[in-house]
């Protein structure tokens, strides 16, 4: 994947621009927010030096946990409250087309540490919350078979294996360089009863 090549009209680069200035986002839950704030937050990195090895699979990581934020957290759509996969990717579809109203926001905050080689991104819904317990593993039993249910897994996977959230909240910490440790992880956030 190249960040250098990607062409915008200049009208469309401008808006999004003035939409992700600064470091603390606050936009409304619509399905394209996730790719947006992940294109967004990847351009950052880009900007201070970051390589394509060194950004690694954090795009997928933002736009995952963004499009968590709109679809369960901000829309309140649940897998468990639809009677088939069908019916679930219908009712996020249908929702995605709805404009107006009173709409709940996704916030992001970027923090760049001193050092260059460490970036915190937290991304806050309105929602609930939920228990990370609570998610089947979509690698046993009847979750093999289904097609949602597999975003915590896959961030889980590429992010670290003590990921971990507060209500409403996700702390992605990304490091520039691997370690012994491993270099990506989900930090432990308030957590609050829901």
């Amino acid at each position: 994947m190249s960040f250098e090549n990607e062409k915008e009209p200049p009208l469309a680069s401008t808006e999004k621009r003035e939409r992700f200035e600064g470091d603390h986002w606050v936009l409304e839950s619509e399905l394209s927010s996730g790719g947006e704030i992940a294109d967004a937050v990847v351009a950052r990195l880009a900007e201070r030096g970051w390589s394509e090895d060194e950004i690694g699979n954090f795009h997928l990581v933002v736009k995952e946990i963004a499009d968590n934020a709109v679809i369960h957290g901000n829309w309140g759509i649940q897998r468990k409250d639809y009677p088939t996969e069908d019916a679930y990717h219908a009712a996020i579809q249908e929702r995605g087309k709805t404009k107006g109203g009173e709409e709940k926001n996704v916030t992001v905050d970027i923090h760049f540490f001193d050092d260059g080689e460490n970036v915190d991104v937290t991304i806050s819904d309105e929602g609930t919350g939920f228990s990370p317990e609570d998610i089947p593993d979509p690698t046993l039993g009847e979750g093999i078979t289904k097609s949602s249910g597999r975003g915590w897994f896959l961030m889980n996977a590429l992010a670290s294996a003590e990921l971990s959230v507060g209500k409403g909240e996700v702390v992605l910490h990304w490091k520039k360089n691997r370690d012994s440790e491993g270099y990506r992880s989900i930090k432990e956030g308030p957590h609050h009863e829901i």
